[in-house]
């Protein structure tokens, strides 16, 4: 993936004139093929020259969740911890970070070293609010 993401702009510095064309060429198709998405998203074309750079990225990201897949590891995505490969019980985000905390380390130093989020009092539904549901008929 390096390779061909980052082999044409690297080929815009050879010598040869026909490897800078053979190289133009290929990066002019790299942006060509990414324009749909910056189109969806609202974003501006000039966002395509740095298609090199977002396959990186994404390559780490892919290779780094490999890597957490193959030791085992689960991972944690919006304050929620999901279980990885061999692990019996299932952990909560709780249980995970008294797992990352350090040693002799107190759950207040915990919390200040790293931002740990809270759940959101306005997604849970109270019990009110579902008796009124039900006795207006909404909600059915």
């Amino acid at each position: 993936m390096l390779l061909v993401f980052w082999l044409p702009v690297a080929g815009l510095f050879f010598p040869t004139a026909i490897a800078k064309i053979v190289s133009a060429a290929a990066f002019g198709g790299l942006i060509l093929s990414y324009l749909p998405t910056l189109r969806f998203y609202g974003l501006p074309r000039r966002w395509a020259l740095a298609v090199p750079l977002i396959a990186t990225l994404y390559l780490a990201m892919t290779w780094s969740s490999a890597i957490r897949f193959l030791f085992g590891e689960g991972s944690t995505w919006k304050g929620r911890f999901y279980k990885g490969v061999g692990e019996d019980e299932e952990k909560t985000t709780k249980d995970h970070e008294e797992d990352k905390r350090g040693e002799g380390e107190t759950e207040d130093q915990w919390k200040g070293r790293v931002n740990i989020s809270q759940p959101n009092d306005r997604n849970v539904p109270k019990e009110n609010d579902e008796k009124q549901q039900n006795d207006t008929g909404e909600g059915q």
